[in-house]
């Protein structure tokens, strides 16, 4: 008899608990479709790129905010110091007296950046929906910006300005001796030495952590100890794989268009100045090229390679 009270008792609620739990959600369903509604073609609240608020915006208003927000940050520059000297860095170069060698250092995305922004609450999932806009409206939600950067061209600034501070860790290097215009050279040998170098690489990995933030602060630089990695022993025991290598030479570069055909002879003292060693991240150690002696042979090749225009 208490059994069957009790059952029915129990029933009776946990209908009553049913109900009450499908009205809610019906509830946070209908909230969630509506609060979905209302930003259907608009970023979510609290979604920002970087330090820029873009919740509630359209595409277009989103990209005329973002755009005006990276201009600034752009203009801005970045500022470097080191022991009280400072460079005022600017990633957008502009040469007015000769406009076509403007270059921009730092080129914004903003298609992928807008598209980032938009797709928060719209993924296939609606776990990761529910998940992204809730984290959005209660903490926040910051996307770094899209962008590129010219490192090399950045790093070249910095490594002119500071100059007179580098003084780099130099490699053992095999050095081909042509004595009396020889064809036949000697192998001279240059020791490795230490050297102290300021942290550049650290600093550019700053400008792309300001950059992707749009948070501009100054960037310390710190010398640093520098060791080589080649030593004379190790040089001079590549003595007889340099000599297998130099013996490749000389060597024919080849160009050719719809008016003619060119080739370039690369003598073998030439060669040899292109030749040095490096290591590889297992401590290898291997024959390379001299990327400043081909680049300079390279500019020599190119300079006679301007034709005269021709008429069809």
């Amino acid at each position: 008899m208490h059994r069957e009270k009790f059952a029915r008792i129990f029933s009776h609620w946990a209908f009553i608990g049913a109900l009450c739990a499908l009205l809610v959600a019906l509830i946070t369903l209908g909230t969630g479709w509506a609060y979905a509604k209302t930003y259907e073609s608009r970023i979510y609240p609290g979604v920002n790129i970087g330090s820029v608020e873009l919740g509630g915006m359209t595409a277009e208003e989103a990209r005329e905010v973002i755009t005006q927000a990276t201009s600034e940050f752009i203009a801005s520059g970045f500022l470097i110091q080191y022991e009280g000297r400072e460079l005022e860095l600017k990633t957008n170069i502009i040469h007015q007296d000769n406009p076509s060698l403007n270059r921009e250092l730092i080129i914004f995305d903003f298609d992928k950046m807008l598209e980032n922004a938009l797709a928060i609450g719209r993924n296939e999932s609606m776990f990761i929906n529910v998940r992204d806009v809730t984290r959005a409206k209660t903490f926040g939600l910051t996307l770094p910006t899209e962008f590129s950067i010219d490192e090399k061209s950045i790093l070249a600034i910095m490594q002119q300005y500071y100059q007179e501070y580098d003084s780099p860790a130099r490699d053992a290097r095999v050095i081909f001796d042509f004595a009396d215009n020889s064809e036949v050279p000697h192998f001279q040998y240059e020791e490795e030495r230490s050297g102290e170098t300021l942290n550049y690489d650290t600093v550019l990995g700053e400008i792309e952590r300001q950059t992707f933030f749009l948070e501009s602060e100054a960037i310390e630089l710190i010398m640093t100890h520098q060791e080589p990695k080649v030593t004379l022993e190790e040089a001079e025991a590549m003595t007889d794989e340099m000599e297998q290598v130099f013996n490749l030479a000389p060597i024919t570069l080849t160009y050719s268009s719809d008016f003619e055909n060119l080739s370039w002879n690369i003598s073998k003292q030439d060669f040899s100045t292109w030749l040095t060693l490096d290591k590889d991240a297992d401590d290898n150690i291997y024959i390379t090229f001299l990327e400043e002696a081909v680049k300079t042979s390279m500019e020599n090749i190119s300079a006679s390679l301007e034709v005269e225009p021709r008429d069809a």
